[in-house]
């Protein structure tokens, strides 16, 4: 039994068989395999964090005092790089990240099923680490202190392509708010449609804003709910516009093909992207594009993927990520949670009368 083999043959094995070299190799494959997942769920939500939370990063990489920044300007608010480093090596990763080799990189992996593109991104900073002079022993808290550097010193967010272009946030709107009014999308021929009067109908609306690698998911959503629930489309600011922040992914593509696609100067562009997705993905329920102002983006901060329900005016459910991915099952609970709800106050209502008729005159129990 060879050493280098599969893990999932190693663990195949009968334990009194197996040789100890290959499960030693299987178990040290599995602590990899660990890591790796650790460490691309870190780097997810770093391109996505909070300048709270990625102080927090920071503070936790514990840099052994005289081992970093030798000899060099005296770092910023506990970072262990200095201003000028960190400017150098962010310039140095969005050289990296738009490069032919990273693009092709960032291809082949969201091809794949057991990488992808912030994989990729990872080893590209960890490059961009090592090239700064950073020891192996400090690595990984070199890159956590480099990571939290645009949070830390907003004067470095302009430098980095995932703070240039990041949109995320959570909008002036909670679960249980009432719809202001005025606020309008619009249809892919770009005439206006009122969400208000969307949202004030007898049926929960349901929104999905953004990411399309959910589309098999939600035709299947909107398959069980037809006629119990308004299901739709929200075309949104692009993620990964080829002119800002690209990934070169093909991951959800039918054709596998990457999405080159620039971002949107106008409604009508933004309208005929919407129309060209619907196309080319099989998206089955109808979708509304958010105008190039962005209003709906402003009001419910779907950017870069959310998802919503709307009844009787109010925002009824608003996803929230956890470990920075959403559960399409948690909206289809709380869905069949509003149904249910609304069943059961239909019945109260319909058995809730007098019953003079029944027992002429006489309350029901009498």
């Amino acid at each position: 039994m060879s050493s280098s083999m599969d893990v999932h043959q190693a663990l195949a094995v009968d334990a009194a068989t197996a040789d100890p070299a290959a499960l030693r190799a299987a178990l040290l494959a599995i602590k990899q395999h660990a890591a790796r997942a650790e460490t691309t769920t870190r780097l997810r939500c770093a391109e996505l964090a909070d300048g709270g939370s990625a102080a927090a990063a920071a503070a936790a990489a514990v840099v052994p005092t005289g081992e970093a920044n030798s000899g060099a300007p005296a770092a910023p608010t506990g970072l262990m790089f200095s201003l000028e480093q960190l400017e150098a090596m962010l310039r140095r990763e969005n050289e990296l990240r738009l490069s032919a080799e990273t693009q092709a990189a960032y291809r082949d992996a969201e091809l794949r099923e057991d990488t992808d593109w912030m994989e990729v991104t990872d080893g590209l900073q960890r490059r961009v680490v090592r090239e700064a002079g950073v020891p192996p022993h400090l690595e990984e808290a070199a890159l956590r202190h480099f990571r939290a550097a645009p949070h830390m010193l907003p004067q470095l967010k302009p430098l980095a392509i995932y703070h240039r272009f990041q949109r995320s946030g959570q909008g002036p709107y909670s679960e249980g708010d009432a719809l202001l009014p005025g606020l309008k999308l619009v249809d892919m021929r770009c005439r206006p449609v009122s969400l208000n009067e969307l949202a004030a109908g007898l049926l929960p609306v349901v929104l999905l804003a953004g990411s399309w690698g959910l589309v098999g998911a939600f035709n299947s959503l909107l398959a069980e709910f037809r006629g119990r629930a308004d299901i739709r489309g929200v075309y949104i600011t692009e993620a990964h516009a080829q002119d800002e922040w690209p990934i070169s992914s093909a991951r959800y593509t039918p054709d596998r093909q990457p999405v080159l696609l620039s971002q949107p100067q106008s409604t009508e562009e933004r309208a005929a992207a919407a129309a060209r997705f619907v196309e080319q993905y099989g998206f089955q329920a109808p979708m509304l594009v958010d105008p190039i102002d962005n209003p709906f983006d402003a009001a419910f901060a779907p950017w870069p993927l959310r998802f919503y329900i709307l009844h009787r005016s109010r925002l009824r459910y608003k996803a929230q990520p956890r470990d920075c991915s959403y559960d399409l099952s948690e909206l289809r609970d709380r869905l069949m949670a509003l149904l249910a709800e609304e069943q059961a106050a239909d019945c109260g209502s319909n058995s809730g009368g007098s019953g003079f008729e029944e027992t002429g005159g006489q309350p029901w129990g009498t």
